[in-house]
Order: C-alpha cells, then sequence, then structure tokens
C-alpha cells in the first residue's frame, strides 16, 4: 500500500504537471472548438481572457477596443467568452428586446462580475436590480426625474450655476490667473446632487475644496481596477476583505455617510421637502421589501451617477472648446446674441440654443462620460445580435468608444465637428453619418433614468459660463483628452484654463 501512494515531493510536480495540461487543453479548445471559434480577434485573446483584463487595469480599454475594431470589423472576441460589437442595431438586440414568441420585453441579464459590486452589500439599486425589482423602482423614480418635475429644480440648477459663475470670476482675479476646471466643476456637479439628494450641499464651491466625502470618492477611480480583477478572475468573495485598498476605504465612507445623511434627512421633513422630489420619491416607495437598505443603496447611486459624469462632460467640452478657438467663438456668439442680460438664460431658453447643444452632443461623442459598454449575458437558447447569432452565456456589449470613434459611422471621427448634429444644409459633409449609434445615456428600459437632469444642467451651466467668459487653455494643458484614462469612469487629470471675463 505504501509503495502505491505518492510522497510530497513527487505530489507538486504531479499536480503542477496535470495544470499545465489543463491549461493547454483549455487553451486548445478556446481557440478552436469553442462556440465563439468563428468569430475574429487576436489569437491571445481567443485563448485567454488575462489580456482583456490587462487591458482594463491599463486603463486603455476604450482605445484599445478601437484598434481592435478598426482591424477586425464591427464585432471582435475580445475574450474566449466575450463579443464587442459596435454596430448600431446592437444597442437594441442586447439592452432592449423582446421575446419574439410572447412579445413582451425581457432582458438580457447583467453581467455580475461587472455590475455585481455597484453599491452596499446590503441591498439591490436600480442599477443592479433584477428585472421586477428595476421596473418597481424605475416606475416610481421616473416622475421624480421628468420633463416636469425639471422646472421645480431649476431654481437650484440656477442657484449653483450662478455661484460657479461668481467663484470663477473671484478665483481668477479677472482672468490673470488660471483655474483648474476639473476641480470646479466637481465641486459645481457634486454641490447640486448633494443639495437634490440630501437638502444640503456638500459646501465645494464656497470652500474652494473637497469635501472629505467627495475627495474620497473622485481621487480613488483608479483603484478600482483592482476590485474589477478580483472580481474578473473569480475571486469576488475576496473583495470585501481586502481593507488596504483605498477605493474600498473611499466606498465605505460614501455609503457611511449617505446612510447618516439619510437618517438625518428622513428625521428631519424641511430637508426631504427641500430636496425638490428626489428624496421624497424614494421615500414614497411603500412595500415590504422596500427597507431603509434600498432608500440608502438607490441615494448611494444616484449621488456618484448624477455628479461625476456631469463633472466628466464639463470638462472635457471646456478642455475641446479651449482646444478650438474658431467654434468657442461659434457657440459663444450664438449665446451672447441670443440674450440681452444673463437673467435671460432659464431651462426653456437655452434649449433653442441649437449649437450648443450641438457642441455638448459632438463632446460626448469624441470623450463619452462612459466610454465602456455595459456588458450583458445571452440568455438560454442564445440571441441575435445585429444579425449575427450568439450562443447563450457569452458576454456581449457595445463598445461606446469604439463605435463614437469608427468611420464606419462618422465621417472624420477623430475631429470636433459639431455641425454633424445640426440639420440640413448645417451638416454638409456630415449627411450620412450614423448618429443613431450615439447612444450615451443607453437605451431600453434601462437607459439612465437622470438624462433630462443631465441635458439641463449642462446646458444651462455652459450657456451661463461662455455668456461671462472666453476659456483660454494653459500652456501644456492642450491635449487633456489624450492623457486620460478609464476605470469604468474616468481618472480625470488637472486641467488647467484662464477664464476671462467678457463683462
Amino acid at each position: 500500500m505504501n509503495k502505491i501512494l505518492l510522497n510530497r515531493t513527487e505530489v507538486v510536480p504531479v499536480l503542477a504537471l496535470a495544470a499545465c495540461i489543463f491549461c493547454i487543453l483549455k487553451v486548445i479548445y478556446n481557440v478552436f472548438f469553442h462556440p465563439l471559434r468563428k468569430y475574429p480577434g487576436p489569437l491571445i485573446c481567443k485563448a485567454i481572457g488575462y489580456y482583456r483584463i490587462r487591458k482594463f487595469m491599463s486603463g486603455r480599454l476604450p482605445h484599445w477596443l478601437e484598434d481592435l475594431h478598426a482591424q477586425y470589423g464591427p464585432v471582435v472576441r475580445i475574450a474566449p467568452n466575450e463579443l464587442s460589437f459596435t454596430y448600431s442595431e446592437a444597442w437594441k438586440d442586447i439592452y432592449n428586446t423582446k421575446n419574439e414568441k410572447t412579445g413582451k420585453p425581457w432582458e438580457m441579464h447583467k453581467y455580475k462580475k461587472f455590475y455585481g459590486f455597484m453599491g452596499p452589500k446590503t441591498a439591490d439599486n436600480i442599477l443592479n436590480a433584477g428585472y421586477d425589482e428595476h421596473a418597481y423602482l424605475r416606475q416610481h423614480l421616473a416622475p421624480s426625474f421628468a420633463s416636469q418635475m425639471l422646472g421645480k429644480r431649476e431654481v437650484v440648477i440656477q442657484k449653483y450655476a450662478d455661484l460657479l459663475t461668481y467663484r470663477l470670476r473671484e478665483e481668477s482675479q479677472m482672468g490673470t490667473q488660471s483655474l483648474n476646471l476639473r476641480d470646479w466643476f466637481t465641486y459645481f456637479t457634486f454641490d447640486i446632487i448633494g443639495h437634490l439628494g440630501f437638502g444640503v450641499d456638500f459646501g465645494c464651491l464656497n470652500s474652494s475644496k473637497y469635501h472629505p466625502w467627495v475627495g474620497a470618492l473622485t481621487k480613488n477611480l483608479k483603484e478600482y481596477r483592482w476590485v474589477q480583477f478580483l472580481m474578473y478572475i473569480g475571486l469576488d468573495k475576496l473583495v470585501h476583505l481586502i481593507t488596504n485598498n483605498t477605493f474600498l476605504r473611499a466606498k465605505m465612507m460614501h455609503e457611511n455617510l449617505t446612510k447618516e445623511m439619510l437618517k438625518q434627512s428622513l428625521a428631519n421633513p424641511d430637508m426631504v421637502r427641500d430636496t425638490t422630489g428626489l428624496l421624497d420619491a424614494l421615500v414614497s416607495l411603500k412595500r415590504p421589501a422596500l427597507s431603509f437598505e434600498r432608500l440608502h443603496s438607490n441615494l448611494a447611486l444616484i449621488i456618484i451617477a448624477g455628479s461625476e459624469t456631469n463633472a466628466t462632460l464639463l470638462v472635457s467640452i471646456a478642455s475641446i472648446l479651449a482646444e478650438h478657438p474658431a467654434i468657442q467663438q461659434k457657440v459663444a456668439d450664438e449665446i451672447r446674441s441670443a440674450f440681452k442680460n444673463e437673467e435671460e438664460i432659464t431651462m426653456p431658453s437655452v434649449n433653442r440654443l441649437k449649437y450648443l447643444m450641438a457642441c455638448i452632443d459632438e463632446a460626448m461623442r469624441l470623450f463619452p462620460p462612459a466610454a465602456i459598454g455595459g456588458p450583458r449575458v445571452v440568455p438560454q437558447g442564445g440571441a441575435t445580435v445585429a444579425g449575427h447569432y450568439v450562443p447563450q452565456g457569452t458576454i456581449v456589449a457595445v463598445a461606446q468608444w469604439a463605435a463614437y470613434h469608427s468611420p464606419d459611422h462618422f465621417a472624420k471621427p477623430q475631429e470636433y465637428h459639431p455641425e454633424r448634429w445640426l440639420e440640413k444644409p448645417a451638416n454638409k459633409g456630415f449627411e450620412n453619418d450614423c448618429l443613431k449609434v450615439f447612444q450615451p445615456f443607453g437605451v431600453g428600459h434601462r437607459d439612465c433614468i437622470a438624462r433630462n437632469l443631465a441635458h439641463v444642467e449642462s446646458r444651462l451651466v455652459l450657456a451661463k459660463l461662455i455668456w461671462n467668459f472666453n476659456i483660454r487653455v494653459r500652456a501644456g494643458h492642450e491635449k487633456w483628452r489624450e492623457q486620460q484614462k478609464s476605470y469604468l469612469l474616468w481618472d480625470k487629470k488637472d486641467f488647467f484654463a484662464t477664464m476671462e471675463p467678457v463683462r
């Protein structure tokens, strides 16, 4: 009996050899026998999933996907079990689908390794909730974000837009000092969402500095890559055991402070009313399953989603306009000729500024706040995506950055041309652009619920800023967009510019 037993020194080599053989066989299967074997892509991506997560870790995943689609076409196999699409039709097939037999809406489930960590672990929110729970939450939250409610919130947005203008004029010392607009736009968006979410802002604009809460959230995005790495390789159980990761500490601070502010708001009816319907809508969701933890989870999400992406949009368009003085002058002429005084710049009136809106859309195309498409899992029975049959269990997504920078969809895709968003004949040279591929807020029943608020906030504050200032980029910051890296959200670098008063 003892003769057939392996000693320890023999077991290790045998296990190592078995592991090597398994890995080799797995690679052979992935390349030659996998159901996705017919789809084009780099050999290393077909063989192993490591390369895709490596690109995410580097912060260059959107740019890498752009290169792959340029080489292999509109559908690329980027991992053994993952496909990336740039077809415009893929939006509907992946994110807004119906059961072909019943005609009823159904959905590809969100990929848990991507979404599972987004929110407190005690409860789901509108981003990661299942189909039925999401539908219930959205039904009750949607009225709070509808166009009719925006009018009630205009006074709040106007207040902080005016405060931002005042503080920029003050801090720039009449245009003699350059300012870090990344910081100032972050102050602005977080103060607004703080007021709407809790009835009190974070005091960032008045203090000219980050509240510790805001600073922790915005300055640790890069560390999220380690969370995604563990989730991707199947060690998600270890994520909550990591205590030395700055992103996790920031996430915990965010969740704890949100909980405390929520308790204070619920204990003070005046604060709830001062949120202009946002918290009030959450509180009104009454059913046994909607615990305090669910209120907490949804509000924690809204604070992030309603601030960080808007700050990205504002700083990106400021950098782009500073790089293109002629375009900046054209949109300035539109704004300054449309109004007799600043008081006329209101929520309804800015919707008449067609060139400004075109500038915003073109900025979101060139630098989308969410550059990585949200991955979904093909359900049982498989599905057809943009005319391609995809087997069940496959991870699929639309690569926004790659789609928006593709010459298949846009003329001169690497250049900034707001004219492409105007009606004929102003869009001459861009008439054949595939504008329907542009979906920065998503599509279907899970599209961004706050898209109307984002539109109003960006249009109003940009109209006021351009009414008051010319934006001049400081030397060394001309290529700001090229320096940015994406770890789900953009880890934005400093952007310094001079705000020259024009009145």
